[in-house]
C-alpha cells in the first residue's frame, strides 16, 4: 500500500514521475504488471489502454488525447476535437433517463437540437420516443443529400423540395 499527500504548503502537485534521461515514453502501471492492468503512457500524447496480461509488449490501446488537444477513442490518430471509432454499428450512445437529446451552439446562441422527445420537450406536437431535429428562430431546417439542399422547411412551416425558397 501506498499513500502519497500533500499538504496545504504544496498546492500544486502531490506527485511528478519525471524523465532524466530525455526518454521518448514513459508507462505508468496501476495494478501488478503482470496482470491485465490499465497503463497510462506519455509520448507527446496522454494515451490509456491496457497491457492484455503481458507487460508493455502487449500494450493495447484504447484512448488517446494528443497534444493539440484532440481525444481518439478507438483511433491513435484523432482527426478532430473528438473522434470515435469502432467497428461495430453502435459508436456512440447518448443516453437519458425520458429525453436525449445534442443541442448544437454556436457561441452561447443555440441552433439547433436533435433528440427524441418524451411528448413535448424538443417539439411541440411530437409523441413520446420521436426523434426530432429541430432548428432555432427563424432559422430554415435543410435536408441536403452531396452537399446540394434536397429539402427545405422554412419557419412558417412552408416545405420546398429542390428549392431553399418554398412557397407553401
Amino acid at each position: 500500500e501506498l499513500l502519497i499527500e500533500g499538504d496545504a504548503t504544496n498546492t500544486n502537485s502531490v506527485l511528478q514521475v519525471i524523465s532524466y534521461d530525455n526518454l521518448s515514453s514513459l508507462a505508468i502501471y496501476a495494478g501488478a504488471f503482470s496482470t491485465d492492468d490499465p497503463a497510462i503512457i506519455y509520448q507527446n500524447d496522454l494515451r490509456f489502454g491496457s497491457t492484455n496480461g503481458v507487460g508493455l509488449g502487449g500494450y493495447s490501446e484504447k484512448m488517446r488525447i494528443t497534444n493539440g488537444g484532440n481525444v481518439g477513442i478507438g483511433v491513435t490518430g484523432p482527426s478532430a476535437k473528438l473522434h470515435v471509432h469502432s467497428t461495430v454499428e453502435e459508436v456512440l450512445r447518448i443516453d437519458s433517463g425520458t429525453t436525449g437529446a445534442i443541442h448544437f451552439f454556436e457561441g452561447t446562441t443555440r441552433r439547433g437540437i436533435l433528440g427524441y422527445s418524451n411528448g413535448t420537450s424538443i417539439a411541440s406536437g411530437a409523441d413520446a420516443g420521436d426523434m426530432v431535429l429541430r432548428s432555432e428562430g427563424s432559422n430554415k431546417l435543410h435536408l441536403s443529400n452531396a452537399g446540394t439542399i434536397a429539402l427545405t422547411v422554412d419557419v412558417n412551416e412552408n416545405v420546398g423540395i429542390g428549392t431553399t425558397s418554398p412557397n407553401f
